[in-house]
């Protein structure tokens, strides 16, 4: 999971790319998968930029919770 870009991005656009194998229905190690959340590898990275804003989109200012502002997340954990 190193060096893979986190997302929250629709459920249906989740599947969309896990289907395409750009990516994969995020796991935070509970075991339960999350529905909103795609991690995309760094073989992926070229469509990285896209992604990025696509979240954006998606999540919006008035969507974000207060005072964290992330919605994109860099997973380091090996």
């Amino acid at each position: 999971m190193k060096g893979e870009l986190v997302l929250k991005l629709p459920k249906d656009r989740v599947e969309e790319l896990s289907d395409a194998g750009v990516g994969h229905p995020f796991n935070p190690g509970h075991g339960r998968l999350m529905k909103e959340w795609v991690a995309v590898p760094t073989k992926a990275g070229r469509r990285w930029h896209a992604l990025v804003e696509e979240a954006r989109e998606f999540v919006g200012p008035e969507k974000r919770r207060r005072g964290s502002g992330a919605m994109v997340r860099p997973c380091g954990r090996t």
